[in-house]
């Protein structure tokens, strides 16, 4: 609700509907940029045309880098992430943490996750989505190398100094692996056109939400293929920290960083 009643529609939505004063504010309080009424103009009849083009698909050749890097980023973002929300518990209690101690640092990675998402959006607009996208997915898997370190081959209950890397590590994963998944909601809303957005947000989420379920299958037999040892999950973890870099760097149509 508070969004619905908090959140602008898109200056293109509100200069379709006649409302080009609204448009123009829009754009100068969020985007920085003045522009006049009178410079809304109406789209020509040619480009009507091609924009209602039965041909102008997300499958469009000029979208193929866009979709394979963004797919490949929010399916491997989302895998981490559901990988953590799953699993965290239980490779935790694997690991001689109690289950407290095994919960806590469940608690403190949805929070942060939440919190790197909200902040997202101030970071790509002041440095660009490419650049956040690739210190987010870089500081991700050194926060998976680190959890898996610490947690292999232990056979003790932690102590107080493992407990705190541990805890600090898989906050790190909540926060970058969250900025990842935001910095992609920004690079579909505002790389495809606007009569195709909605279809290829929609369908960036479903390869994502994919991610998630497919971590959901296979993370309990990842978790036994080594007897009592996590390295087999932690493996794989790293692995798609590797094609969320490749995603950002196949992608091609990111958003600039503020002047």
């Amino acid at each position: 609700m508070i969004v619905l009643i908090g959140l602008p529609e898109s200056a293109a939505y509100l200069a379709s509907r006649g409302k080009t004063r609204r448009a123009a504010d829009l754009l100068r309080r969020h985007a920085g940029v003045e522009m006049g009424e009178h410079e809304f103009a109406a789209p020509s009849a040619a480009a009507q045309a091609t924009q209602d083009s039965p041909r102008d698909t997300i499958l469009a050749r000029r979208y193929l880098r866009l979709n394979i890097g963004g797919w490949m980023l929010f399916f491997s973002a989302q895998f981490i992430a559901y990988a953590f929300l799953n699993w965290a518990p239980t490779f935790l209690t694997m690991a001689h943490f109690p289950l407290q101690q095994a919960l806590q640092a469940s608690f403190a990675f949805n929070l942060l996750a939440v919190t790197a998402a909200i902040i997202t959006g101030f970071l790509v607009h002041r440095f660009g989505s490419r650049r956040v996208g690739l210190i987010a997915g870089v500081l991700t898997g050194i926060s998976v190398i680190i959890l898996a370190l610490r947690l292999h081959g232990a056979d003790t209950p932690p102590s107080e100094a493992t407990y705190w890397i541990v805890m600090l590590a898989i906050a790190g994963v909540g926060i970058f692996a969250s900025t990842v998944i935001a910095m992609g909601y920004s690079l579909l809303t505002l790389s495809y056109a606007e009569p195709i957005r909605s279809t290829g947000i929609g369908v960036g989420l479903m390869v994502g939400r994919t991610g998630g379920v497919v971590i959901g299958l296979v993370g309990g037999v990842l978790l036994s293929l080594a007897g009592d040892q996590t390295w087999p999950f932690f493996i794989v973890l790293l692995g798609l920290t590797v094609a969320i870099l490749a995603g950002v760097l196949i992608a091609n149509r990111h958003i600039a960083p503020a002047a």
